[in-house]
């Protein structure tokens, strides 16, 4: 069986910006990079309310280099989660001991509006679908979605089907299922939206083209990459002809186009858009702008797999650069980038300096995520990968014994990740057997 790859490059968690201001244009630049595609996170955006906007939740390390999870779930904490967990925490509060939260007063105002009005009044639907959106903002998306699907059956049953307010609902619970990594389920939905779309507000309206781009943005998270090219060509062409070339939504749509021939290992199309792309950015948004690093960080992954290692290591060093600078050391996007530049050093042969980056990053995610994150595991992988490469078999191989007792503990013994990592541990025991006298100590 092959061996995990060693290099891994993970997209941002917040390099990706909704480039319309009203919302109507999400962000997705694909989960897949290392190994089946590349790309930042999908923020799949929906209608208002402006609360149900943010990232895609995150996705770890293992899952974005293209291996087939069962959907483990150990995302890092971020400031949405924490928001979220004080608002569970405040529903145990009393007001005399603790204000009470925003989330709180809506749901009180959702029962009083039910009471008042019946559950299918339109203002009763609408205090739902601003909770909906409340819980939606906090990552609290079964809750989120659980009112969404009440909502759109008020909707059907008082607007019909074709209403505006009910698509719009319908178009929301995609987004939200989109966010729960239910991919299949937002694609049926988001067929049915673009269709009603169509019909009620025509082909270049800005909600049937946001709404083909989710489309698009799910199938590829399906790995259906002929499917998402052409629907991101039909996006990007519309765009192009409304907003010129230089606009946000034509490049991110460019961005996009391009994560689709990375992902059918077309690189040399995929390197001539992404760089088209990043030579825009940099004109108009300066080299220190978030879009900028993310498509450096995408031009730098393509590069690698052309084997084009001095072109990878020189972006992946000015991104990282940059983002100790913006970003801070312990941010995850910085760690992010330190694991692609030592991933690139191993290509270089530069073992030293790839098991020093990668060491440190192992230290602050064991200190940021935790020792059992999968994306901390992952980096131990990584290090013991570097620790065999070096010569020194034994410790590599006492380091794969531990990382696999644990992966196992934590993912169980039929996850992909832990039954790479035993096959991986078995070959390597193999190939000492097959080498008696082995003698470490090639360091570089």
């Amino acid at each position: 069986m092959q061996q995990i790859a060693l290099f891994v490059l993970r997209p941002s968690q917040n390099e990706a910006k909704d480039s319309n201001s009203n919302g109507a244009q999400i962000d997705d630049s694909d989960n897949e990079n290392r190994g089946s595609g590349v790309g930042s996170e999908l923020d799949f955006d929906s209608n208002p309310p402006e609360s149900a906007r943010g990232d895609l939740d995150e996705e770890t390390e293992y899952e974005r280099a293209g291996n087939e999870g069962t959907g483990l779930e150990l995302p890092a904490v971020t400031n949405d989660d924490k928001q979220a967990k004080q608002g569970e925490s405040n529903y145990n509060v009393t007001p005399a001991e603790e204000p009470r939260s925003e989330t709180e007063k809506l749901r009180d105002e959702v029962f009083v509006m039910k009471r008042r009005f019946g559950p299918w009044d339109p203002r009763t639907l609408a205090s739902m679908e601003t909770l909906a959106g409340s819980f939606y903002s906090q990552r609290r998306l079964r809750e989120a979605e659980e009112l969404y699907v009440q909502v759109l059956s008020g909707r059907r049953r008082i607007f019909g089907e074709n209403d505006v307010a009910t698509i719009v609902c319908m178009d929301t619970l995609a987004s939200t299922l989109a966010k729960q990594r239910r991919w299949s389920e937002a694609e049926r939905l988001w067929v049915e939206v673009l269709e009603k779309w169509k019909r009620v507000l025509g082909e270049e309206d800005p909600a049937t083209l946001r709404s083909m781009y989710n489309l698009a943005s799910v199938i590829k998270k399906q790995r259906r990459w002929g499917e998402a090219e052409k629907l991101f060509r039909q996006v990007l062409e519309k765009k192009c002809s409304a907003f010129g070339e230089d606009h946000p939504d034509t490049m991110m749509g460019m961005h996009n186009l391009a994560s689709t021939f990375y992902g059918q290992q077309r690189w040399s199309e995929a390197a001539q858009l992404y760089g088209h792309v990043l030579e825009k950015r940099k004109r108009i948004l300066g080299e220190d702008h978030s879009d900028t690093l993310l498509s450096m960080h995408y031009l730098a992954s393509t590069f690698y797999k052309q084997e084009r290692w001095s072109k990878a290591e020189e972006l992946n060093t000015r991104v990282l650069e940059r983002r100790i600078r913006i970003l801070g050391e312990d941010h995850l996007d910085t760690l992010l980038s330190m694991n692609d530049l030592a991933s690139t050093f191993c290509k270089l042969g530069r073992w030293s300096e790839a098991e020093e980056l990668n060491t440190r990053v192992l230290e602050k995610r064991k200190r940021i995520l935790g020792e059992n994150h999968l994306d901390t595991l992952w980096c131990r992988n990584n290090i013991a990968f570097i620790v065999k490469s070096r010569g020194r078999v034994d410790e590599a191989i006492m380091e794969m014994t531990e990382l696999v007792a644990l992966s196992s503990h934590i993912l169980g013994a039929d996850h992909p990740f832990t039954k790479d990592l035993t096959t991986n541990l078995a070959e390597w025991k193999d190939e000492v057997k097959l080498v008696p006298g082995v003698v470490e100590g090639n360091q570089d």
